[in-house]
């Protein structure tokens, strides 16, 4: 926090830490606030236990109808390829104590779930200068799919939605993770458009912060 202090401009260290407990911190406060009766009070997870074969699958294109034709495109086709990841690297340094002690308090998938939505807002703050994302909302307009299959765990979130100041963004995003869900191991995403105001109460996401125009 010294660096906000003195005026020089806080470190990715800094939004990282502040994304997860962000995040952690709101996850605690849904769990013990009566439920909201919107439609997406009980979308969280679908659970699905993969072979290796159909694990593989999944990252594999189609063939092509005739064997000869243009290459499919694959699942991860169009998104962002992550080149470096933060959040589990920065929770392994031994200084970040109270992050690691705050995602301590929630289960495996829980805790895995946050980790990748910390991990989307910091690729999509490297990733466009102009925005100053702080939240995600991975379930905001479809369920997200958790899929595991012998050393590896992923989960997709096709749905999700990001905050960027007073404005919310569909986000797209594939978080790949070891078996134990511990430490994400890849991840790709894509940023689409801004989500209309008036879709904000449907789709159960809260106002910004007001920190753009």
């Amino acid at each position: 926090m010294q660096a906000a202090r003195d005026g020089r401009e806080p470190g990715w260290h800094y939004w990282v830490l502040l994304s997860i407990l962000l995040h952690v911190a709101a996850f605690a406060l849904l769990r013990i606030q009566p439920r909201l009766a919107t439609p997406q009070a009980d979308r969280r997870f679908s659970v699905e236990i993969l072979s290796p074969r159909q694990f593989d699958a999944l990252s594999m294109p189609p063939p092509s109808p005739n064997g000869t034709g243009n290459r499919p495109q694959s699942p991860d086709e169009g998104m962002v390829n992550a080149q470096q990841l933060y959040s589990t690297a920065l929770l392994r340094n031994p200084a970040n104590r109270q992050a690691r002690e705050a995602l301590g308090d929630v289960t495996a998938d829980e805790r895995a779930l946050q980790l990748c939505n910390s991990e989307a807002v910091e690729q999509v703050r490297r990733r466009d200068v102009n925005l100053k994302p702080d939240f995600v909302i991975a379930y905001a307009r479809s369920e997200i799919a958790v899929e595991q299959s012998g050393d590896d765990a992923l989960i997709r979130a096709d749905g999700a939605a990001l905050r960027s100041g007073d404005r919310w963004y569909e986000l797209q995003f594939h978080c790949h993770l070891t078996a134990d869900m511990a430490d994400i191991t890849s991840f790709q995403f894509r940023l689409g458009a801004e989500i209309e105001r008036q879709l904000w109460d449907e789709l159960g996401l809260p106002g910004g912060k007001g920190g753009e125009d």
